[in-house]
């Protein structure tokens, strides 16, 4: 098309990442229900439901499945877990969803989760540095 033709909705090039094309090609999309202030532990949760190899997890498999049928999940379990082990999430304040996504695994792997945890999110970084003049590494 030309510069100054628009191209119809059905032909635009981004359709593929549309929400409806996405929920046809993986079933229904669910949300989590927010109950106050909680929509920072949900994207977490929505984020790691993304991860089949969470459905194994010991302790938030049945919630992982759950979420990945299109069922609607309930996620006080995944955040009183969190509570449990750390105070400072034991209110209803908004909080920063990579940290609470951390202290979740934290406790995953503390309670048995360890092996799949690590398996999934550890990684290492190596750096060598060669100096070419003299040769050293």
């Amino acid at each position: 098309m030309s510069g100054g033709e628009k191209r119809p909705a059905s032909e635009s090039s981004n359709h593929a990442s549309s929400p409806k094309r996405a929920a046809a090609s993986s079933g229904p999309l669910r949300g989590l229900q927010n109950f106050g202030n909680t929509c920072f532990l949900n994207s977490a949760l929505q984020m790691l439901g993304a991860c089949e190899e969470m459905e194994r997890s010991r302790l938030l498999g049945p919630f992982f499945s759950g979420l990945r049928s299109g069922r609607q999940m309930n996620a006080m379990g995944a955040r009183a877990l969190v509570m449990r082990r750390f105070p400072d999430f034991r209110n209803s304040n908004q909080h920063d969803s990579h940290e609470w996504l951390l202290r979740l695994l934290e406790v995953l792997e503390e309670k048995g989760d360890k092996s799949s945890i690590a398996e999934l999110f550890d990684g290492k970084h190596e750096v060598t540095v060669c100096f070419p003049d003299c040769g050293h590494i």
